[in-house]
């Protein structure tokens, strides 16, 4: 059966992406906490190597993060 709720962030406000949970999976929008493990996810070239085959810098990472929470925010849907 899978799940949908809505959690609180940090900062106390409700992140507009949703969380859906599985059994064996948990989705979630993006957390300043993923950072780390996300510059080292786009900064890896075997990762990027069939979508832009450019790895990323940390800066365009925390880019990216700020682009894909934003759109929640602001479009309603997103990455």
């Amino acid at each position: 059966m899978v799940e949908t709720t809505q959690r609180i962030n940090k900062a106390g406000l409700t992140s507009p992406a949703p969380v859906i949970e599985t059994e064996r999976l948990i989705l979630r929008g993006h957390r300043s906490s993923d950072f780390s493990a996300a510059c080292m996810m786009w900064g890896n070239s075997e990762v990027v190597k069939f979508i832009g085959a450019v790895p990323s810098t940390p800066q365009q990472t925390w880019s990216r993060i700020l682009a894909y929470t934003g759109h929640w925010y602001f479009q309603g849907f997103g990455y």
